[in-house]
């Protein structure tokens, strides 16, 4: 059986998952980083009123990048396509959190 992770806290959930498939943990795992990211960036809009569909549909391209980069991590196993949908969801939230704090400085 395979070292659960740290970012895993419940060593139930991490047993439960590594036993099926390691490559299923690391994904787990991995779905964790990057939208924490996100979550604050929405939060931020959320508070300072900047709501506007432009933020909404970019949440939601992003949101589809992670499950691309989540079925071919799991299932296609294709690292090429794997990291074309990890790099397209990388630099979409790269891009909003630049826009977000050009906006603040800017204006």
């Amino acid at each position: 059986m395979s070292k659960p992770l740290p970012c895993i806290n419940n060593p139930q959930t991490a047993a439960k998952i590594s036993s099926k498939d390691p490559h299923a943990l690391h994904s787990y795992n991995n779905q964790f980083q990057q939208p924490l990211l996100l979550l604050l960036l929405l939060q931020l809009i959320w508070l300072l009123q900047l709501d506007s569909p432009l933020w909404q549909i970019a949440s939601w391209l992003f949101v589809l990048g992670r499950y691309w980069h989540t079925f071919e991590h799991l299932h296609g196993r294709n690292l090429l396509r794997r990291t074309i949908a990890f790099s397209l969801s990388s630099m979409l939230l790269f891009t909003m959190w630049l826009v977000f704090l050009l906006c603040q400085l800017l204006g």
